[in-house]
């Protein structure tokens, strides 16, 4: 991997000060953590150390970035401990009743951090020599010179070379980064052999440093580092800035902290500067801060903290803060990089200011990390594809071909990842059909080819003109690349057929494959068999089979854990025993093991409970389809029973809105199933509440069944809440039914999975759902969209051709809103060129409205208007024609009307 592209992505926290208000900060942190444990299915509440590279705090911000960094404290152990320090500092044993100028003893605020470092009994001096370069938990603070306001020190906890405050210990940072005026004596520090220095608070001009913690890491880490993810939380404190002379003067103290309604927060100031710098980048900046909560407890008001506990609770209780949470959460997921942005970038700091650029295009993500038993196939392709220095030439292809669910994406990620290096791109197609073929390469080509992509709303976005300069550009590349092609279309498998035209000698089943010219590149091809393919050599194939029973023996015991099995034969044989039952297919195997880890049952129970599920289902015929559908079928079980014993809590709102995302998403193309479309949707809904005419609203099948669950929006004007779908895809994940994409706003469903979903249904509410899944997909469209939703619309063609192909009914007579979603779907035809399926729409549509309102009715005429006009750009003249006298009969009997 180039040096650019070296480890993994910086994730930062900002800490705000706040005096006792720091409370704030741990709760909305805590909140985080138990997300995080949630979504990854964590046996333990994890450490803020063990996700964020560095953390940076001022005032009591500071205190808590030192617990959590340097004393690598957990949340609860932190909110322990600082209830502790801020009574010890900010008791009336602490008081001092002879000044006016400094409230408390800052001897009290000295002890009560020797006090807590003496418990951690991790050493007493800030900087760790434990910590290697590109450790995690890094943490710095800031404090503000009395010489020189502006220019805030920073303490640090890890080794720089120039860094003069190398010995300073960590009780000396807390006292320079809280002496806040009027509450503490500013803080003298010795270090390096200078003159003292005298700090005061560093709240003065930086009550948030986040701006710092960007300048920090991209000094440690790099300017060219890639970043993560920005967490900053803030208390609700508006810090006042003064002129410099001024902090000369203890009697001007109170003045630091005073006149709040007349100037803005610095830390605001920051949180704007950063949201302007960073722009629309994808889940790159999180700021949480419980608004007014300042006005409820001064800084010193620690007897207020249990005030500051039940606004925090309240603000957590938005639901469009915990789907910012869950966001959070899961974003700061090993760094991963969903957004092209340096650390460079982020800071505006040193030559190098360039977003990141992955040379290997991020496909369907890392190689599952409990990957085994295919060191021969990995083998046999590593000396295929082995290094060369010819510029990509002859083209190299390889096939692995097997049945569903034998793991050939994940054998072909696993290799990807183990030769990174060896090529400077790595792309991934989804060659499932023409549209997804189509939809991947415009993908590389907006990516890497921007001149040719549409960059203003009124540009029209052609995916087959995209798809072209994305093959011309891979063709005139002079360097190795690898292209994944996934899933080839078995030629004796029926097909999806395309919504609207096919292109020519583009359809299925059995399409060849798209490529680049030039004979040159690197190509790994998956399918269910040969098909098409059958003429390649042996070296260049490899059929994937089930594992042997051993094989999957040991992917079981990965999954579980060899500590969660105990060392006697019983549950050893209960594990092969369930490897055999499941036809020890990779995917199945998958689905055991989650659950297995995910319940805490044993093995033994585990059988048991398998075994009497599928007497129950009567599940016979081909062993390894009803193995998986046996194992799928409990871990749904787990989701309702999650439902029905926590149905209040955010875990029973999660467990059913995974039952519904599934029953919805199984109609779907199986890649790529776009949030966006979710939130557009329920929009619609909530326009067309109280008419009676939206087929949703009248849903027949199942509560758990109902997409309309996963469609709550907020009051008027505030848009769609999407907390249930993130916390229903939490859950999705925690069984290992859905996999995110690499930049999280999409997710991906095994065919196996979608094949289960339905197969599940009964005929009438298979379909009703796939109505309903019609329903919210063309919805989702909407007339004069942005480039960014444009683009959405380009993901639209793979879900339709997929989608419409299912046979669906609807439930009840709404023919009013037929029309409209005929419509919509005549724009989303007229916008794709397809101008023939548009006429017929709008013609569909014309005679609906006619029927439902007249013939002179202003829908009808909105029709006739619209299909004159597409008739005509289509050259359909006689169509033409007869719209218009009919649209002007129409306009002159309205107007008779009207008077």
């Amino acid at each position: 991997m180039a040096a650019r592209d070296a480890g993994e992505a910086i994730n930062l926290l900002s800490l705000d000060d706040g005096g006792v208000r720091g409370a704030v900060l741990l709760h909305i942190l805590h909140e985080i953590m138990v997300q995080i444990q949630l979504c990854y299915d964590l046996k333990r509440l994890p450490k803020p150390c063990e996700y964020f590279h560095m953390i940076g705090g001022t005032g009591t911000g500071g205190l808590i970035a030192i617990m959590l960094g340097r004393l690598r404290m957990s949340t609860e152990e932190a909110l322990q401990e600082y209830g502790r320090c801020v009574k010890e500092m900010f008791s009336l044993g602490n008081r001092k009743w002879t000044t006016a100028t400094e409230r408390y003893r800052a001897t009290g605020l000295k002890e009560a951090v020797e006090n807590l470092v003496r418990r951690r009994n991790l050493g007493d001096d800030l900087v760790d020599l434990s910590l290697e370069p590109d450790s995690k938990g890094l943490c710095f603070v800031c404090a503000m010179p009395v010489s020189n306001l502006g220019q805030p020190r920073r303490f640090r906890s890890f080794y720089t070379p120039k860094d003069i405050y190398k010995g300073v210990k960590i009780w000396e940072a807390v006292r320079a980064t809280t002496a806040a005026s009027f509450y503490f004596k500013p803080m003298s520090v010795t270090a390096g052999g200078r003159e003292p220095e005298e700090f005061a608070n560093a709240a003065i001009n930086c009550n948030s440093p986040i701006n710092y913690a960007l300048r920090e890491s991209a000094a440690h880490f790099g300017a060219k580092r890639r970043l993560g993810t920005i967490v900053s939380i803030g208390t609700g404190i508006t810090a006042v800035g003064v002129e410099n002379s001024k902090i000369r003067s203890r009697a001007t103290g109170k003045e630091l902290i005073g006149r709040p309604e007349n100037l803005e927060t610095d830390a605001e100031v920051a949180h704007r500067d950063i949201e302007e710098r960073l722009g629309p980048s994808h889940n790159a900046y999180f700021r949480f801060n419980v608004p007014d909560v300042a006005d409820e407890a001064g800084l010193d008001k620690y007897l207020k903290i249990h005030v500051l506990q039940a606004s925090t609770a309240a603000y957590l209780a938005d639901p469009s803060v915990m789907a910012q949470m869950v966001r959070a959460a899961l974003a700061l997921d090993n760094g991963s990089v969903f957004h092209e942005l340096s650390l460079g970038r982020a800071a505006g700091v040193g030559k190098w200011k360039g977003d990141f650029k992955s040379y290997a295009t991020q496909f369907l993500g890392e190689a599952s990390r409990f990957f085994t038993a295919r060191d021969s196939v990995l083998q046999k392709m590593d000396v295929f594809f082995s290094p060369r220095d010819a510029k990509g030439k002859p083209r190299r292809e390889f096939l692995l071909f097997g049945p569903s669910g034998v793991g050939k994406t994940q054998i072909a990620l696993k290799f990807a990842n183990q030769v990174e290096k060896r090529f400077k791109y790595i792309f991934h197609i989804d060659g499932s059909n023409p549209s997804s073929v189509s939809q991947t390469y415009a993908n590389i080509c907006e990516q890497y080819c921007p001149r040719y992509s549409p960059r203003t709303p009124n540009d029209s976005a052609d995916v087959e003109d995209m798809k072209q300069v994305a093959l011309d550009w891979i063709s005139g590349l002079s360097v190795e690349w690898l292209i994944i092609y996934d899933n080839v279309p078995d030629s004796n498998l029926p097909g999806c057929k395309p919504f609207g035209p096919e292109l020519p000698g583009s359809g299925p089943p059995g399409f060849m494959p798209t490529l680049p010219g030039q004979n040159i590149g690197n190509i790994i091809y998956t399918s269910q068999s040969q098909g098409m393919l059958a003429n390649l050599p042996p070296n260049c194939t490899h059929e994937v089979g089930p594992f042997t029973v051993e094989e999957g023996l040991q992917v079981l015991l990965n999954l579980v854990g060899l500590e969660n099995v105990e060392e006697n034969n019983k549950e050893i044989e209960a594990l092969r025993e369930t490897a055999v039952e499941v036809g020890c297919l990779p995917f199945a195997l998958d689905t055991a093991g989650v659950y297995l880890r995910k319940e805490g049952c044993t093995p033994l129970m585990y059988l048991r409970r398998f075994r009497e599920r599928q007497n129950r289902l009567g599940l016979r015929g081909e062993p390894t389809r009803s193995g998986l559908y046996t194992a799928l079928e409990l871990s749904y079980e787990a989701l309702l029973d999650m439902h029905q014993s926590q149905v209040s809590s955010l875990a029973g709102v999660g467990a059913a809105a995974a039952s519904a995302i599934l029953n919805l998403f199984c109609f779907y193309h199986n890649v790529d199933i776009p949030f966006l479309m979710m939130g557009l949707s329920a929009e619609e809904l909530r326009n067309f509440e109280g008419t009676g005419v939206h087929p949703l609203s009248e849903f027949p099948n199942p509560p758990l069944m109902s997409p309309t669950l996963l469609m709550t929006c907020r009051s008027a004007g505030k848009g769609w809440d999407s907390t249930a779908l993130h916390l229903g895809i939490q859950c999705l994940l925690q069984f290992s039914l859905v996999k995110w994409n690499t930049k999280k706003d999409t997710v991906s469903m095994h065919p196996l999975v979608q094949d289960w979903a339905r197969d599940r249904m009964s005929t009438d509410a298979r379909r009703y759902q796939a109505w309903a899944a019609q329903v919210v997909l063309i919805e989702s469209i909407k007339s004069g969209w942005g480039r960014l939703d444009r683009a959405t619309l380009r993901g639209l063609p793979p879900h339709l051709d997929v989608c419409m192909s299912y046979e669906s009914e609807s439930f009840g007579q709404h023919d009013k809103h037929q029309a409209w979603l005929d419509l919509k779907l005549a724009w989303y035809c007229y916008e794709k060129r397809m101008l023939l399926e548009a006429v017929k729409l709008i013609e569909k549509a014309l005679r609906l409205q006619k029927r439902n309102h007249g013939n002179y009715s202003r829908e009808a005429t909105n029709c006739l208007r619209i299909l004159g006009r597409v008739s005509f750009e289509n050259g359909y003249l006689a169509n033409a024609e007869a719209a218009e006298p009919n649209f002007e009969a129409a306009v002159d009997y309205a107007s008779c009307s009207e008077t």
